[in-house]
């Protein structure tokens, strides 16, 4: 018995030597296997040849492993200078201190007024601040409420951060107006206001009905006058002189410059149709060679005169 067993202990030797054999045999033909990169690892078993993450790199893996991380680090930084310069440009587009500046010489404290005014128009849109934004319309309408001496106005940004200049564009009047010991002025739109920094020639409202209860009327005399003074100036027509006829609230009689009569106008009828018929019969009156003392235009399609 003794005998058996240990031949069959001797028959059972050789298989466990064959079995590790083939096993590191396989291990030996997946480490050297065609295609595969020896990384110099210390590591008895590889199980990439793209082993990036072994102990020791061999010089190929190591450049490919630098330029990958080189190239992560070139994208952070172009990332960062992209995302700085896209903030310093819109910083570079607030609008946050405002200097004023007019077409014609206005007053510390009137400048003061605009840049008041519009602080007033950003804080109900505070982003209209930002300048792309910005809605010139209806900045210009609001300015307009409570200055309506504004003809236009635009803002443009300057070198500083934040800094932008206000340039206001002020109307030129046509006519003036006393009444009530101030002065109103219109421009040739019909638009009247009480601030004027013009020093121009202007045509000054001659009232003989006496003194007026309250300012609406004259801001309607002073509409009709500049759009009447706007008109004819288009047609080649200069206005030299308008009165308020005694005992009438709603006549106007104006004086044409190298005209020797005297037009006699209503605020009821629009003053673009009375401007045309005031053109038309003076090119009647000087076909026909007649010098009457006045006409008047103030019924729709008809012209009278004496």
């Amino acid at each position: 018995m003794k005998q058996l067993r240990k031949k069959k202990n001797n028959d059972n030797a050789p298989r466990r030597r064959s079995v590790t054999l083939e096993r590191d045999s396989v291990e030996f033909t997946n480490q050297f296997r065609r295609g595969r990169t020896i990384t110099g690892s210390s590591s008895s078993r590889i199980s990439s040849g793209n082993e990036l993450h072994a102990d020791i790199l061999s010089p190929r893996a190591q450049s490919h492993h630098l330029n990958l991380r080189r190239r992560k680090l070139v994208l952070r930084l172009v990332g960062v200078i992209v995302a700085a310069l896209i903030v310093y440009v819109c910083v570079g587009q607030i609008i946050a201190n405002v200097q004023v500046k007019t077409n014609e010489p206005v007053d510390a404290s009137q400048s003061g007024l605009y840049a008041k005014a519009l602080d007033g128009y950003f804080a109900k849109h505070p982003v209209e601040r930002f300048r792309p934004s910005l809605n010139e319309t209806s900045m210009v309408s609001y300015l307009q409420q409570t200055h309506p001496e504004i003809k236009s106005a635009d803002i443009h940004l300057l070198s500083g951060f934040g800094d932008a200049q206000l340039e206001v564009t002020l109307r030129q009047p046509i006519a003036r107006w006393t009444i009530n010991g101030a002065n109103e002025y219109v421009d040739e739109t019909g638009t009247v206001f009480a601030q004027n920094a013009h020093s121009s020639d202007m045509i000054e409202i001659i009232d003989t009905t006496g003194p007026r209860d309250g300012i609406v009327a004259s801001k309607r005399f002073l509409g009709f006058v500049g759009l009447i003074v706007g008109d004819m100036k288009l047609r080649g027509y200069k206005v030299v002189r308008a009165t308020i006829p005694t005992l009438t609230t709603r006549q106007l009689e104006v004086t044409l410059e190298n005209i020797p009569y005297t037009f006699k106008l209503s605020t009821d009828r629009s003053a673009g149709e009375q401007s045309e018929d005031i053109a038309r019969i003076i090119a009647y009156l000087q076909g026909s060679k007649i010098s009457p003392s006045y006409v008047d235009v103030r019924v729709k399609g008809k012209a009278f005169y004496k």
